[in-house]
C-alpha cells in the first residue's frame, strides 16, 4: 500500500488548499518536509510546509 503523503495530492495549489482546510501536527508536517527533501521534490512545497509549521508554532505561543 502506498504511503499517504501531502505532496502526492496534486499540484502546489491543491497542497495549499489541503494545508488550509485540514489539520496536521507539527510532527506530521516535519515528516513531510523530510520526505520532500529526501526525494528532491519541489522547493515551493517545502516552503508551504515550513510556513504552516511557523503558523502552528505562533498559534501555540499565544
Amino acid at each position: 500500500m502506498k504511503e499517504y503523503r501531502i505532496s502526492n495530492m496534486g499540484n502546489v495549489d491543491d497542497i495549499r488548499c489541503t494545508l488550509k482546510h485540514c489539520s496536521f501536527t507539527v510532527n506530521e508536517l516535519t515528516s513531510e518536509i523530510d520526505y520532500e527533501k529526501q526525494n528532491k521534490n519541489c522547493s515551493s512545497v517545502i516552503n508551504l510546509l515550513e510556513m504552516r509549521i511557523r503558523k502552528l508554532n505562533e498559534n501555540k505561543s499565544k
